[in-house]
């Protein structure tokens, strides 16, 4: 299982941070559990930034992440599956507007 930290921030001071490291139980590990879900439905207005912090696995394998942007108004889903192949390196991955995801 992959070990990584997500940061979401606006420009307005908010933010989340989660780790899948601290945050999960051991059953949710050993199941590979890594599903997480932030609403930032009520600061819609905003831009967020998504970066991770890919701290490695125990296989030495990359990590693949799904992304899923799901708008509560029109139903519509996007979706963007990435590679994280470097451990200890922080990725600044997208940027979710008004207008979807952004990925770089």
């Amino acid at each position: 299982m992959p070990s990584l930290s997500f940061s979401l921030s606006a420009p307005q001071g908010l933010y989340f941070n989660w780790n899948n490291t601290t945050e999960l139980s051991y059953d949710e590990s050993v199941e590979g559990n890594l599903s997480e879900v932030f609403d930032i439905e009520e600061l819609q207005q905003s831009n967020w930034l998504v970066n991770i912090s890919y701290l490695g696995n125990h296989i030495n394998l990359p990590a693949y992440l799904k992304f899923t942007l799901i708008d509560n108004n029109s139903g519509k889903e996007s979706a963007k599956l990435i590679t994280l192949r470097q451990k200890g390196v922080k990725y600044k991955v997208m940027n979710i507007t008004n207008w979807g995801m952004e990925f770089y």
